[in-house]
């Protein structure tokens, strides 16, 4: 009896977890989004349908049996590097969101800043960029360093890294991503 219940116990232990693994969200590969991106990103029909987003491996699929009871659609993605969350309206128009790049490239007129002054003696050891609303005025890099002695992080946002631009690069095409 009680090896009975011991290997029904297994049993049962294996199928649960069986069917907890087979139901774990499988990871994509996703790519960094591109300037273009934001706007398209700011409604959820064109979202879907478009083909830079697929390619990069960003879809969005929602439940439609409950479409009428839905106040508003949340989109929640997550690859390496890259984290997403945005809420989108019953039209489908952007309410909100939060674009996170982690180890993310610093535009140049930031990386010549950080190489003079006050921060030649740091060494960068990691960096995000925040982008809230797909706004690229709404971006804020914070960067991560470190010398001998200390640990520190800064964040620099979209005026700061605009004047940099201009100081750096003139008044060419804003160095953002």
């Amino acid at each position: 009896m009680k090896t009975t219940q011991i290997i029904l116990l297994s049993t049962c232990s294996f199928l649960l977890f069986s069917t907890l693994d087979s139901q774990a969200q499988q990871v994509r590969e996703m790519y960094p989004l591109e300037i273009h991106d934001f706007e398209c990103l700011q409604s959820l029909q064109c979202a879907q349908s478009s083909q830079s987003l697929k390619n990069k491996g960003w879809t969005f699929i929602f439940d439609e049996t409950v479409d009428e009871f839905t106040r508003e659609l949340t989109a929640r993605m997550k690859g390496e590097n890259i984290s997403f969350l945005a809420k989108y309206d019953k039209q489908g128009e952007v309410i909100r969101s939060t674009y996170k790049q982690n180890n993310a490239a610093l535009p140049t007129c930031l990386l010549e800043y950080l190489s003079e002054g006050n921060y030649e003696e740091w060494q960068i050891t990691g960096s995000e960029m925040v982008m809230r609303d797909f706004d690229a005025t709404s971006i804020t890099y914070k960067v991560k360093m470190k010398n001998k002695t200390t640990v520190a992080s800064e964040e620099f946002d979209f005026e700061f890294i605009n004047d940099l631009h201009q100081k750096y690069e003139g008044l060419a095409k804003l160095c953002l991503l």
